[in-house]
């Protein structure tokens, strides 16, 4: 099971780039301590190496107070030229209880708004998902002026 608990989960899938994935775990717990999340819990624990969405969702225990996943995958590691800040986390979706387990990626710069604004529910996981880019990435969402 994963661990039970309040605050974001960060769930490292991918051992193959040890250097990538310090310096992302390092800009998450910078996170936590400029106070822009509540709590990061990372979990760095080999036996969830390689697995997928749906052997993620198997572990999630029943009445959590997640409302999503945060997962660091291969594609999270793999573009380890970019800052750390500029990688993205596959986002995986709990809250919705008749068919938990969509995705989408999202910087992790976007995280603390992510978190804030799906804990709180003021946005739906579908709202952040509309808003990925061309690429299939959050980046945030525009601002639109109107003249």
């Amino acid at each position: 099971m994963l661990p039970e608990g309040d605050g974001a989960l960060v769930i490292r899938t991918d051992f193959t780039h040890p250097r990538a994935w310090e310096e992302l775990s390092d800009l998450l717990r910078g996170l936590t301590s400029e106070g822009l999340l509540t709590e990061v819990r990372v979990v760095d624990d080999s036996r969830y190496e390689g697995m997928t969405t749906q052997q993620l969702l198997t572990l999630v225990p029943d009445g959590g107070e997640y409302a999503y996943l945060a997962v660091a995958d291969g594609l999270t590691t793999a573009s380890a030229e970019k800052r750390p800040q500029d990688r993205s986390v596959l986002i995986v979706d709990l809250d919705d209880e008749e068919e938990p387990g969509s995705t989408f990626r999202a910087l992790v710069s976007e995280l603390a708004s992510i978190d804030a604004n799906l804990s709180l529910a003021n946005l739906d996981f579908a709202e952040y998902a509309d808003a990925v880019g061309e690429d299939g990435v959050y980046r945030g969402f525009e601002v639109v002026e109107h003249s």
